[in-house]
């Protein structure tokens, strides 16, 4: 059977449901992370909390639900509407890490 894994790349938190083909829920997960504030409109985040999140998120699905990664054909991903992650020619992410 095959899989779809939606992600939400949250102000608090990554998420994970994954589904099957037929629509029905299979397995959801969370992992939460912190934000720094400075100042009353700017906040931060480590970009490499991100890339954590999502790994240990699809790890716990995989887990959980004991399906073949390979069985997932489509991620979905979305994020709140200012997110922004600058990289480097590397790929890195640039400032805080």
């Amino acid at each position: 059977m095959n899989y779809l894994l939606g992600i939400d790349a949250g102000t608090t938190s990554m998420k994970g449901m994954l589904i099957n083909e037929h629509g029905e829920k299979i397995c959801h997960a969370s992992e939460n992370y912190s934000l720094t504030t400075r100042g009353k409109y700017e906040v931060e985040i480590d970009a490499g909390s991100y890339w954590e999140a999502f790994k240990r998120v699809l790890n716990n699905i995989v887990s959980i639900s004991k399906i073949n990664p390979g069985n997932i054909v489509s991620i979905a991903v979305t994020s709140q509407g200012e997110t922004l992650v600058c990289v480097d020619r590397n790929g890195e992410p640039c400032g805080k890490q």
